[in-house]
């Protein structure tokens, strides 16, 4: 099992959150369970988002999906997502 952690900034995190919830069932389905969202004290449109998946495999054939590319620029994803794959240490 690893541990993913992804950062970008959003347009307007209601909205977002909105489109993301409704994207569960494609997590689910990949095998990527969330673990937390936290959003900047300073600015609550900077996401940090913590997932758990098998591999690093599971988790890149997800957020290479061109669907799932489509589905965060109508959630209003601004900033190119940074992603770090973990493992527990």
């Amino acid at each position: 099992m690893i541990t993913v952690a992804v950062t970008h900034e959003v347009k307007d995190f209601p909205s977002w959150k909105k489109i993301f919830d409704s994207d569960k069932p494609r997590r689910d389905g990949a095998g990527v369970a969330d673990k937390g969202i936290y959003a900047s004290v300073d600015d609550p449109n900077k996401l940090l988002l913590i997932f758990e998946a098998e591999s690093d495999k599971t988790i890149q054939g997800m957020f290479n999906d061109p669907e799932l590319q489509q589905l965060m620029k109508e959630a209003g994803v601004m900033s190119v997502p940074e992603m770090w794959t973990l493992n527990k240490g």
